[in-house]
């Protein structure tokens, strides 16, 4: 038949699914009875990026050196385990040496990575050196990144780099590799399109046009600007000017501050083809410099709003104030919303914040999504106030749709008091609020008469300790609801007799995930499946309904079973739910990892 399929000539994209669908046990001698094409396709995937350890009975790497179907040759990245050199480097085995037969099998490798190289060490980039240079097997386009703040190791790379300079993509360039600013030798690397710079090896962009010009080919680079910065004079700054890079299309600056003109219009006449912009401002500096000019500074902000992606971070407050309300203004002409993040950070918070920095703001665009970022991380010490995170409610945009508010567990006072300043203003284009990693067991309605509030229609509680009274005053100002979810989060009160109570507030859908016990005032995973009761008020209704859920089947239970069940039960081996609505439509539950998604409707 002629709509018969060609299972033997199947497209690539098919014949990936297939393979990401097979499960582990789907071995390449199965594959093999399928058809040739099929087992070839199998090889380049499961063998594209590989984990191995160097010198030890890998099986991959046993199967590389010894299987006649030869997978090496489909071996694009290898990352390295362990490797353990060999006793005397000086009077390697050319024909026998583990690492040299590995290169010899795997002639396409592009890339090669360490896993961890503290672990590895020096003896490891040592013997990496001997065996790329006196062999020629591997033509790499990325050489791993040594994390280790070491002359010695920098000069293996630089060792190592240089060898590879006709084949070499992407490339880190530190101090112990360079002499005097001499960039002279980046003329050699032919088809390096990107380059990452060490602090304290640029001090200002009269050094970085320096290294420019030596590559004029790079297509991306990122430069860490020394602390001790040298300030361009003006006549240093104006013989630049000539000088626009056509091929670079992504910029990353960190630690770099305007301090002049000149440093913000670069971004305007000589990075002009970019696609992507970062930039990470010095901590506690004024962003833009006093000498900056406003009409400059608007320049840029046109500029960077003409880019498919930016990440802009400034310290935070009044250090980066005009260029922060300038961008809110502009983007108030834009039909992009805005999604508003405040983080609370402290000294313990080192996940979020870079120690030291203190408080920034975060401007984000990205072409692949429809809403901008303004993100605000709020250095503060327990104990002490702060008034920056109503500042920013004060003057909230218009086109703001999302707020995400994320406290410390410390310390939750901060976030409910961001809150009640958030429900007393009628922003009436905020449609979602995400509250995050707090406690919030305080709260209390902001007004003795309470406010129906209209337009926020999803509300979000996640990795939260949620007392169950806080959250009866919270969520019964609403009157209607589209979403609430609970993600990760535990409930502080009687769940059993008490419960979840939102008798004023019409439901959508009640979403809960990753369901956390609290057990004498502590969080515990449910790391088995529980059985789970839950009991539905349903007041607009007057009627209250009864379930069960165990081994993800959902069965209708009643008031007489479930008082009869949870006396006798191990307070460990089961979870109660029981939550009082207006009306709600529908329950989501998908408790743990293990659990399965289920869903009551009413």
């Amino acid at each position: 038949m002629q709509n018969d399929i060609k299972w033997s000539s199947l497209p690539s994209e098919i014949l990936s699914l297939i393979a990401d669908n097979s499960g582990r046990d789907c071995r390449e001698v199965k594959w093999m009875f399928v058809n040739k094409n099929w087992f070839t396709f199998f090889l380049s995937q499961a063998y594209h990026s590989i984990s191995i350890d160097l010198n030890t009975n890998d099986k991959k790497v046993t199967k590389i050196l010894s299987s006649s179907f030869d997978p090496g040759k489909w071996v694009r990245r290898i990352t390295f385990m362990k490797i353990i050199p060999p006793n005397d480097m000086k009077r390697l085995d050319m024909l026998n040496d583990p690492f040299i037969q590995l290169m010899k099998q795997t002639p396409n490798v592009k890339e090669i990575q360490f896993a961890n190289d503290r672990n590895l060490g020096y003896m490891a980039w040592t013997y990496l050196s001997v065996v790329l240079m006196r062999t020629s097997y591997w033509k790499l386009h990325v050489l791993p990144k040594s994390g280790e703040e070491n002359l010695a190791y920098s000069a293996y790379y630089y060792l190592c780099a240089y060898h590879l300079r006709n084949t070499l993509k992407k490339s880190y360039l530190s101090v112990g590799m360079v002499g005097a600013l001499d960039f002279g030798f980046l003329k050699e690397f032919k088809t390096l399109e990107m380059l990452e710079l060490d602090s304290n090896l640029v001090y200002n962009l009269n050094d970085l046009h320096l290294l420019l010009r030596q590559i004029p080919s790079l297509k991306e680079i990122v430069v860490r600007f020394a602390n001790n910065r040298i300030e361009l004079s003006h006549e240093q700054s104006t013989e630049q000017k000539e000088h626009e890079y056509l091929n670079l299309k992504k910029l990353t600056f960190h630690n770099y501050t305007p301090k002049l003109n000149e440093d913000l219009l670069v971004f305007t006449e000589q990075f002009t083809r970019l696609n992507e912009l970062n930039i990470v401002g010095e901590k506690s500096s004024r962003w833009p410099a006093n000498e900056v000019s406003h009409a400059i500074t608007d320049i840029f902000l046109d500029t960077i709003n003409s880019l498919p992606n930016y990440e802009i971070t400034l310290p935070g407050g009044v250090q980066s104030a005009y260029l922060i309300g300038k961008w809110l203004k502009l983007m108030k002409g834009s039909k992009q919303e805005i999604f508003l993040s405040i983080i609370y950070v402290n000294e313990d918070s080192f996940d979020h914040l870079e120690r030291g920095r203190g408080s920034s703001v975060t401007i984000k665009a990205c072409q692949f999504s429809s809403t901008l970022t303004l993100q605000y991380q709020i250095f503060h010490r327990d104990g002490t106030d702060s008034t920056e995170g109503r500042n920013v409610l004060e003057n909230i945009s218009d086109n703001v749709s999302q707020i995400e508010i994320t406290g410390t567990v410390s310390d939750n006072t901060r976030t409910e008091m961001l809150l009640r300043k958030l429900i007393s203003k009628e922003q009436i284009t905020i449609k979602t609020l995400i509250l995050s990693n707090t406690t919030f067991n305080s709260y209390s309605s902001p007004n003795s008469m309470v406010t129906v509030r209209q337009h926020i229609k999803n509300v979000t509680f996640r990795n939260c300790t949620v007392g169950i009274n806080s959250l009866k005053a919270f969520i019964n100002e609403f009157a209607l609801l589209d979403y609430v979810n609970f993600d990760g989060c535990a409930f502080e009160g009687d769940l059993i007799d008490g419960g979840i109570d939102m008798l004023n507030t019409e439901l959508g859908t009640i979403y809960m995930s990753n369901y956390r016990k609290m057990i004498a005032g502590r969080q515990y995973t449910n790391r088995i499946q529980p059985l789970v009761i839950i009991s539905v008020y349903y007041a607009s209704r007057d009627t209250k309904k009864y379930y069960t859920i165990t081994e993800n089947i959902i069965t209708e239970s009643n008031k007489i079973l479930v008082d009869v069940l949870i006396p006798n039960l191990n307070s460990d081996s089961f979870v109660v739910l029981n939550i009082r609505v207006k009306s709600l439509k529908e329950l989501i539950l998908k408790l743990t990892d293990s659990y399965k998604k289920v869903k009551i409707t009413f």
